[in-house]
């Protein structure tokens, strides 16, 4: 197959973006990471590495297309196949490019979880597409292997199927990410909407996925709560208007919290909506003048919700708190006022 002339591949991507109602900067960001993808797929065949997988947002966008928000970066999984520095690794895949696709990157910065690499993608050595790669080395296990869309529309190469980390897991991820008290993540509620949204899950399979990451990074508790810190509110909703999603940010934090009370095994009604907050029991037995929570900020906001807000406590759950003994989870719920 011959391959299209670079500004011919470019008007024909700016095309296919016009149809799929995105920029032609994320169009041309998606052929080229389908591109990183198959030049790592080589680079296993190869034996560089043993194995990767796409997780993170960019996962999400490979399975969804234009339905998933369009994400900052690629998060990849690379099993390293020798006691080189993942670096190095990276360097040595990259040296055999893919239709005509060439990947290189100036310098790697380490960050607190991964490597990151600001990769520049060309195409027959014109510049095409630039964007960061975040790198973890690692074992990949439990993987999915995704239809990516079809490059031959362009006159390139089909590839082949995408390795991306398994649902349940990402969906796990997503959970603890939006949950972690050192993590600045709101756009993962989004990303657990949109995958709840789309797709139908064995709520038993996934409840033991995310009970056992939680358990197996030992950081926050699970179930925990799901709540819109300062600014996330903010945040979310300039991702939907970005994206052009229908959905408001309520809908997406009641959708978020009945789905977590769904792997709690929580019976939720209909048109209502849901929230947590985690109460701290006092750490002696009370006497009779006393209540048996503390009288924290917690507290304030539960008698706040429930004396005039009209919320009113559904289930209240041992919590198993890492840090404090004694703790309940309170599942507060209030109907949905009809929209005007």
């Amino acid at each position: 197959m011959k391959r299209p002339h670079p500004k011919a591949l470019g008007r024909a991507v700016e095309a296919f973006a016009g149809k799929e109602n995105v920029t032609s900067r994320r169009m041309r960001r998606w052929v080229a990471t389908i591109a990183l993808a198959q030049v790592l797929i080589r680079a296993k065949e190869r034996g560089v590495i043993k194995g990767f997988a796409i997780k993170g947002g960019h996962a999400i966008e490979l399975r969804l297309r234009s339905k998933a928000r369009a994400s900052r970066d690629v998060d990849v999984i690379i099993a390293v196949a020798s006691d080189g520095g993942i670096v190095d690794t990276v360097r040595a895949a990259l040296t055999e490019g893919w239709s005509g696709f060439t990947f290189t990157f100036r310098e790697a910065y380490e960050t607190a979880h991964a490597f990151r690499f600001p990769m520049s993608a060309k195409y027959e050595n014109v510049d095409w597409s630039t964007f960061d790669v975040e790198i973890t080395a690692g074992d990949v296990a439990g993987e999915d292997l995704v239809e990516p869309l079809n490059l031959s529309e362009f006159s390139l190469e089909s590839p082949d199927p995408i390795s991306c980390l398994d649902l349940y897991a990402q969906i796990a991820q997503k959970f603890h990410g939006a949950t972690d008290p050192d993590e600045n993540r709101p756009r993962d509620i989004l990303d657990i909407y949109i995958l709840r949204q789309t797709y139908s899950f064995d709520i038993d399979r996934l409840r033991i996925s995310v009970e056992e990451l939680f358990a197996q990074r030992s950081k926050q508790s699970w179930p925990a709560p799901i709540e819109l810190r300062d600014g996330w509110e903010s945040v979310i909703a300039g991702l939907i208007d970005q994206n052009k999603f229908t959905c408001t940010v309520a809908e997406v934090l009641n959708a978020v919290n009945a789905f977590a009370l769904e792997l709690m095994g929580v019976a939720m009604k209909v048109n209502y909506e849901y929230r947590f907050l985690v109460l701290n029991g006092l750490a002696r037995v009370p006497t009779v003048i006393e209540n048996a929570v503390e009288n924290d900020t917690a507290l304030d906001a539960f008698t706040r919700m429930t004396q005039t807000e009209g919320w009113r406590l559904a289930h209240l759950i041992r919590y198993p708190s890492l840090g404090v003994s004694r703790s309940m989870l309170a599942v507060l719920e209030r109907p949905i006022e009809p929209a005007e």
